[in-house]
């Protein structure tokens, strides 16, 4: 628990009061002896403590000496029988309490999903977003695997003249939709497309060129999407969407492949790429090796 408890004093005092969501601890990375199954995030006023096995005695003890050294409100997850706990905040007080990354607000559903509705281990690739689009008015963006729209509403902060979010989830582009709301966006220039992405890439070719193509899919959704098999899928089609001068974001977030597994596909299948640098994931993730958490692949096309 020490190991813990300390390395959240690291980042404490920069937190805090910033109110800018992070990964606290995260010994899914292994570093940890004996912890890769917790995880620590705040979601300013809480502490969002997670358990990926079973260990009833640290689970107690964790929560009784976070509330004691921090003085905040815990959500305790169970992630392996997705129960929850709530320690010093009721339901609807949590169902108040948001994502902020880069000054922007994002919807959470904690104590009610597995996943809360944003990945926190993103934060990098939304930085280059930024950068990239500050230096790039009125873009045309397409949001690959769009889930709750957060890169969305990032680039619509930015200027975006059109976004296209693409994902087969109703409920998660509704999601994406209040997400802009929440924001005080107006959705005029934003556009959310229910189709699925390896069924669509002509369609959405038509609706092109992009300045800028954000490709995140999911390393496994059943019946759907297998990145082995299916990743390269969407680099091939990447002449038709990107236009000359554009850039592709390409993610993936498995332990099972290095970045080098995205730099070649684009390699050996797309002629006009060039690949620029790799991202991985931020302070906080700290990995064996990193790339075994996120890796997020730039490239342009010339």
């Amino acid at each position: 628990m020490e190991k813990i408890l300390s390395k959240i004093e690291e980042y404490w005092p920069q937190v805090k009061e910033s109110g800018e969501s992070c990964r606290l601890f995260h010994g899914r990375g292994g570093r940890y002896e004996g912890l890769k199954h917790i995880t620590v995030d705040w979601f300013s006023p809480v502490l969002y403590v997670k358990f990926y096995e079973e260990d009833l005695e640290r689970e107690g003890q964790l929560v009784e000496k976070l509330r004691a050294k921090f003085e905040r409100p815990i959500v305790l997850h169970k992630r392996y029988s997705n129960q929850f706990e709530l320690f010093g905040i009721s339901e609807e007080e949590l169902s108040q309490v948001h994502a902020c990354e880069l000054g922007l607000k994002y919807e959470l559903r904690i104590g009610v999903n597995q996943n809360h509705g944003f990945f926190l281990d993103m934060r990098e690739g939304k930085k280059w977003v930024k950068e990239f689009l500050q230096e790039a008015p009125n873009a045309k963006v397409l949001n690959l695997f769009a889930y709750t729209c957060s890169f969305s509403v990032l680039a619509k902060s930015l200027g975006a003249a059109e976004v296209h979010n693409v994902d087969v989830s109703k409920s998660f582009l509704e999601w994406g939709r209040r997400n802009h709301h929440l924001n005080d966006q107006n959705t005029e220039g934003i556009f959310f497309h229910k189709k699925d992405v390896l069924k669509s890439l002509g369609w959405l070719a038509k609706k092109g060129p992009y300045d800028l193509v954000i490709y995140d899919p999911p390393s496994f959704q059943k019946s759907r999407f297998a990145y082995e098999k299916d990743y390269r899928k969407v680099v091939k089609q990447l002449e038709k969407l990107v236009k000359k001068g554009g850039v592709v974001a390409s993610c993936l977030n498995t332990p099972f492949e290095k970045s080098g597994f995205i730099v070649d596909l684009y390699r050996n299948q797309l002629q006009d790429f060039e690949y620029i640098n790799t991202l991985y994931s931020p302070e906080g993730f700290e990995e064996e090796d990193k790339e075994n958490g996120v890796k997020i692949c730039v490239f342009q096309r010339r």
